[in-house]
């Protein structure tokens, strides 16, 4: 009986999780309707001048 309590409280709390995750997309689909996720891995080819070429700090600011 004891096992029968054990798989409810796995069930219900699976399901407030599942309920929050579905949330969740929903109000991200309805706030930014226009984002497709392609920036999400990379899958954009950055172009040289895009890239991030910190120059203001270098080795020698760094030292202890």
């Amino acid at each position: 009986m004891e096992a029968l309590y054990i798989i409810g409280i796995i069930l219900i709390i699976s399901g407030f999780i599942s309920w929050a995750w579905v949330q969740g997309i929903d109000r991200a689909m309805r706030d930014f309707p226009d984002y497709k996720g392609e920036d999400l891995f990379d899958e954009v080819p950055k172009k040289k001048e895009q890239w991030d070429d910190n120059k203001q700090h270098t080795e020698q600011n760094f030292k202890i």
